[in-house]
């Protein structure tokens, strides 16, 4: 079952890495010039941009829009890997863990300063293996 999980979530990886631990103020404009899917860009440009906008609005739809988007995917990846007219244990372990909107934002963001070079994607693989332990 693990394999078919890894499987899954890999299929939807697109992973983009980026060496400095940072990301530089030209790195930021860049991005915001043309702005690419934010779940495809590199941690720190994630983590760079919610320490840039800390205490205004911008922030916040930035942590609302990651948690969104991430909790959409574990529940998506979830729904896949039960099979059709089968118990949904995946989706009942899921729903257990008590994956929140601000539950996966905040996780993404914790492992974005831990994993700088990561993506966004891969946060979330990483917790919905968690989920589904």
């Amino acid at each position: 079952m693990r394999a078919t999980i890894v499987a899954i979530a890999f299929s939807f990886l697109c992973v983009c890495q980026l060496r400095a631990q940072t990301a530089s103020a030209d790195e930021i404009s860049k991005w915001q010039k043309n702005p690419q899917p934010l779940e495809n860009t590199s941690c720190k440009l994630i983590t760079s941009l919610l320490d840039k906008n800390r205490d205004n609005e911008a922030s916040r739809d930035l942590h609302l829009s990651l948690g969104w988007w991430g909790r959409g995917f574990i529940e998506g990846a979830a729904y896949m890997i039960d099979p059709p007219g089968k118990e949904p244990k995946a989706s009942k372990k899921v729903s257990e863990f008590g994956l929140t909107v601000d539950v996966v934002a905040a996780h993404l963001e914790a492992y974005c300063r831990s994993n700088p070079n990561d993506t966004p994607v891969e946060a979330v693989q990483d917790l919905l293996l968690k989920a589904l332990k």
